[in-house]
């Protein structure tokens, strides 16, 4: 069950595009999201409409499994990051395989393995919704 911690921030606020074709995972995500009223959750089934709904609408953060049905995770990942409107859009792949990101595509800023954990996935987007007073990178 998920931790106290987990369930009582309800500061974080925005726009999550996830992009993945198992409806299954996208049902574990919406679970977890349904604890963060002030989040709005899209959803798309592939990378092309992935990077469409990216560009079309304002997203504070992407969620991306790896495996979709017209090409890899990493190919939008890239896409996403050579967008200068996106370039610096918080980006976590989701992956059931061992999350080695391919030479050539920037790292994204989380791996998280399959099956989710609901706990550990509404952390994740706390920490990248979170008011950009990051004090490691300065």
């Amino acid at each position: 069950s998920p931790s106290p911690a987990a369930i009582e921030n309800h500061q974080t606020a925005g726009v999550v595009l996830y992009v993945e074709d198992d409806p299954a995972c996208v049902q574990v995500v919406t679970a977890a999201l349904a604890l963060r009223p002030a989040v709005t959750l899209r959803t798309a089934g592939t990378a092309s409409e992935g990077i469409a709904m990216a560009r079309s609408e304002a997203v504070d953060a992407i969620l991306l499994d790896i495996g979709l049905p017209d090409g890899s995770g990493w190919d939008l990942l890239l896409a996403v990051r050579e967008l200068p409107e996106m370039a610096s859009i918080p980006v976590v792949v989701l992956t059931a395989g061992p999350g080695v990101v391919p030479p050539g595509v920037p790292g994204p800023d989380r791996i998280m393995t399959k099956p989710l954990d609901i706990v550990a996935c509404i952390e994740a987007i706390d920490e990248l919704l979170a008011p950009t007073v990051d004090v490691s990178r300065h």
